[in-house]
């Protein structure tokens, strides 16, 4: 019998059937992808199809215009709550930047995207990669999440060192309590731009697996990043010890 959740068509050309049989099987086919398609609209919380006389072509089109209708619906609402959370996102930030001060914000959040960039340059460097299929054994797994964790902490310890370093060559007399201040900004700037590629990645396709197959390399982005998350959350109590030490570098090198 043919499937339940049957999706496409009875590949004739490569059958020997009679002319009537051929009839046969694309008749049941039809009535079996329409009653697919009806209970499909269903689901989806579409109006059923009620064209009994639907071509295979004119099926295909219905179902996909529903699956687009679906999708469209779904991407709306995504990028509501999204502007809510970047929205939410930069209010804190902007909080930070009144209690803490806009000019030690800017200098952790540069010292943040070069954090960034270090880490993501550093992925080929330790065989990391934002696609699944780079993972061949299940063996490989816990290992690549691993590094991936590390190599997020030591994105944020050399950000951390760069705010110290450039706070102090600008300011050679900043207090210790003031590196300890951006040390935290750092961290806080470094995880808000892991939060906006989790954002970007909800918006492009969810977070979890629902009533369709989503686009996975981005999801497998989506989890390196939240793993990297993880690990900045983790390091960031020992970050003022990482500006502290970049305080040092060109402190020593001054006349």
């Amino acid at each position: 019998p043919i499937p339940a959740s049957n999706q496409g068509w009875p590949l004739l050309d490569y059958l020997s059937l009679a002319p009537d049989q051929e009839r046969a099987a694309v008749a049941r086919t039809g009535t079996q992808r329409r009653a697919f398609l009806a209970a499909y609209a269903s689901r989806l919380g579409a109006s059923p199809t009620s064209n009994a006389r639907l071509s295979p072509e004119a099926t295909d089109r219905a179902e996909a215009a529903l699956r687009a209708d679906r999708l469209g619906r779904e991407l709306r609402g995504r990028r509501l709550n999204a502007a809510l959370f970047v929205a939410l996102l930069a209010l804190a930030l902007g909080a930070l930047g009144v209690f803490a001060g806009w000019r030690p914000l800017a200098v952790a959040a540069v010292a943040a995207g070069l954090g960034f960039l270090a880490y993501r340059l550093a992925f080929p460097l330790v065989g990391l990669g934002s696609s699944m299929s780079i993972l061949n054994r299940d063996e490989e797994i816990e290992p690549f999440f691993r590094r991936d964790m590390l190599l997020a902490a030591g994105g944020a310890v050399v950000a951390a060192i760069l705010a110290g370093a450039w706070q102090r060559w600008r300011q050679p007399g900043t207090p210790r309590l003031d590196l300890v201040r951006i040390a935290w900004l750092t961290g806080a700037s470094l995880a808000a731009i892991l939060l906006l590629r989790i954002t970007h990645a909800y918006l492009g396709t969810g977070l979890f697996l629902t009533w369709h197959m989503p686009d996975i390399d981005r999801l497998f982005a989506f989890y390196l990043d939240l793993l990297a998350l993880v690990a900045v959350c983790f390091v960031a109590p020992f970050l003022p010890l990482a500006t502290w030490l970049g305080a040092l570098l060109p402190s020593r090198r001054r006349p």
